[in-house]
């Protein structure tokens, strides 16, 4: 497994090893905070060895939201929770991101405060009301807070940030046609179906700088991938 095995580099950031460790919801978070359960998880993953190790994702608006233990960027004492887990993953030579999404069609009424938020009208993806079609202002809104919660988690010294764009989250939807009905400039053609990821994209660079590592996840099975990579 030489490859597997071997460092590389990414944005100027030595990396031991290929092998990754991606996001996913372990729902262990103390109020929204990070706590000594979710400090351990990671540690462990780091101290056995994983090279690239990818947070669970934090909701910038609470519209995102898929389960009430989400993590809150803007509780009192996030940062500080946060930092302990980065420190935790470091001392293993770990290299550790944070994971942002908004799930959109697909968030959980419960958790996000009933409303899921969309490209366009349509049925609720869960079969409950209806998504409720974005503003131009709530997509700046949305724009918005990336970058705000972008910029409260690089206070933690985690080395970058990771967008998720995939899976039927709310960026996601705006790449396809049966979903992405509006007739502005964030619906029609390619370049207006990506915007809002555009959009967000450049956002949370500037907000964390040129040097941390700045990633994006996509579905491959989504339109025109191949443009997309």
């Amino acid at each position: 497994m030489e490859h597997l095995l071997s460092p590389l580099e990414i944005r100027g950031k030595h990396v031991k090893n290929r092998v990754t460790f991606t996001a996913h919801t372990q729902s262990y978070s103390d109020n929204g905070i990070h706590g000594d359960r979710v400090r351990n998880y990671y540690a462990a993953r780091a101290a056995g060895g994983t090279g690239f190790l990818v947070m669970e994702p934090i909701p910038p608006h609470p519209t995102g939201r898929v389960t009430p233990q989400n993590y809150d960027h803007t509780k009192p004492g996030f940062v500080e929770g946060l930092t302990r887990v980065v420190d935790a993953v470091h001392v293993h030579g770990g290299t550790l991101i944070n994971q942002l999404y908004h799930m959109g069609p697909n968030a959980d009424p419960l958790a996000s405060g009933g409303e899921q938020w969309g490209p366009s009208d349509a049925p609720g993806y869960l079969g409950v009301g209806r998504i409720h079609a974005m503003t131009t202002a709530e997509i700046s809104l949305i724009t918005e807070r990336f970058a705000d919660a972008a910029r409260t988690v690089m206070l933690s010294g985690t080395d970058g940030i990771e967008c998720m764009f995939s899976y039927d989250t709310l960026i996601d939807a705006f790449f396809y046609d049966d979903r992405n009905l509006r007739t502005d400039q964030y619906g029609g053609s390619f370049e207006n179906k990506t915007r809002f990821a555009v959009e967000i994209l450049r956002a949370v660079r500037g907000a964390i700088g040129d040097d941390p590592i700045l990633g994006v996840t996509i579905s491959v099975r989504t339109p025109e991938f191949e443009r997309l990579v």
